[in-house]
């Protein structure tokens, strides 16, 4: 608990409100899902339109964007909510969204051994941002792009 505290308090306060807005989001991302369905709560966190800034070095937005995605699972994984994979990813594409960050959610499926299992992640132009670099070997990409809109 006094190592998570000492965490706390070394967070800059820009880190410290995305880690409330996560700790925020996550149950209410849970709850759209619940109510309404994977569809309607995407299209609603898409509202939010990425304002790229072509004067922010992509290598600056990828700094950002790590540091965005693991203050997101910080808050899953340790908030009151603990978020599974997709709220978390929802969350962390939202919030990159509102910085101007253009990121992709991907949703893979896994056949290994009989059993069956999804996933999902952020990227950033290719870069997995909270999850291990090898995930797309592991985790065949399900492109629900193509799926008919209801």
């Amino acid at each position: 608990m006094l190592k998570q505290c000492r965490q706390l308090s070394q967070l800059s306060l820009s880190e410290l409100r995305i880690l409330l807005i996560a700790l925020f989001l996550l149950p209410i991302t849970a709850i759209a899902l619940e109510v309404k369905g994977f569809s309607w709560t995407q299209s609603f966190l898409d509202r939010c339109p990425p304002k790229i800034n072509p004067t922010v070095p992509v290598s600056f937005q990828l700094f950002q964007a790590k540091s965005i995605a693991r203050i997101v699972a910080v808050a899953a994984n340790h908030g009151p909510y603990r978020a599974n994979c997709l709220k978390k990813s929802l969350v962390t594409k939202w919030l990159l969204a509102k910085r101007g960050i253009q990121s992709d959610l991907k949703i893979g499926v896994n056949k290994d051994e009989g059993d069956f299992s999804a996933h999902s992640w952020i990227e950033f132009q290719g870069a997995v941002l909270h999850d291990a670099a090898d995930i797309n070997e592991r985790f065949s990409i399900f492109d629900f792009e193509q799926l008919p809109k209801s």
